[in-house]
């Protein structure tokens, strides 16, 4: 599996990112490749989904179910069928906002593994971890 690290810090306080972060109607514009087909709530908190995902014209399908749900500090999902992958977030309350540190492990389905797109894939996994961020604090920074 490879993965992707990213930390950024947002003028807001936790319990209005993790709002965002948890609520399916906003999924979209955290990121814009991804659309929930369902969403039904999980045992543990939060929504376990179905989805589509489109990375480089390829629509993938799969299912995420919520593994961890500790409001607000720390969610882990898991996804499955197209793009398996494990989402941890955790949000930290501090004096010049909260940080939220977001780790990314996924696998490389099909020709995506090969020694030729690997990189490609690695590089557009780690600039949608960047731009959901910037998303996330876009929007939970509003006034």
């Amino acid at each position: 599996m490879a993965n992707v690290n990213r930390k950024i810090t947002i003028q807001a306080p936790a319990e209005r990112i993790w709002a965002i972060l948890e609520d399916p109607k906003l999924q979209s514009e955290l990121n814009p490749d991804l659309r929930l087909l369902t969403n039904t709530p999980s045992t543990v908190g939060g929504f376990d989904n179905t989805w589509e995902y489109n990375m480089y014209g390829m629509m993938f399908h799969g299912s995420t179910s919520i593994k961890v749900f500790d409001q607000p500090q720390h969610m882990v999902y898991e996804t499955t069928g197209g793009i398996p992958s494990t989402w941890d977030w955790q949000l930290s309350e501090q004096a010049d906002g909260t940080v939220v540190v977001v780790r990314l492990n996924y696998g490389l389905p099909g020709l995506f593994g090969t020694i030729f797109l690997r990189p490609v894939v690695e590089l557009q996994n780690q600039n949608t971890v960047e731009r959901e961020l910037r998303n996330l604090k876009r929007m939970s920074e509003v006034k």
